[in-house]
């Protein structure tokens, strides 16, 4: 629902996460309040990213660690239950930045707008 791929079944236990990493904030009461919105904000959808990776990941079994010092493979394993190849997304990009000039972003046209 948010910036990370949780299963309605976490949101609960990702909100008394943020509450515990962040008190006095009553993350859990807004969750109820917002509903799925609260995950796609900015003001609460960063922390939940953060309470997943230093303590929610406990739901995935064999997880439960501090994902902020793992390697891209165990932070996705944590997050997605599984290991992700990340080929594709490393594919895409290179598409992208194919057509970037060497040097990066012509200035005259940063200007503009």
């Amino acid at each position: 629902a948010g910036l990370i791929h949780m299963i309605p079944a976490n949101w609960g236990v990702n909100a008394r996460d943020m509450d515990a990493l962040w008190p006095g904030f009553d993350f859990p009461g807004k969750l109820q309040l917002l509903g799925k919105a609260f995950f796609q904000t900015p003001k609460y959808g960063w922390r939940s990213v953060a309470a997943w990776f230093k303590r929610t990941n406990v739901v995935i079994a064999g997880c439960g660690v501090d994902l902020f010092d793992q390697p891209y493979e165990r932070q996705t394993q944590c997050i997605l239950s599984r290991v992700v190849d990340r080929s594709e997304a490393y594919d895409v990009v290179g598409r992208c930045l194919a057509g970037v000039p060497v040097g990066g972003v012509d200035s005259r046209s940063a200007a503009d707008g």
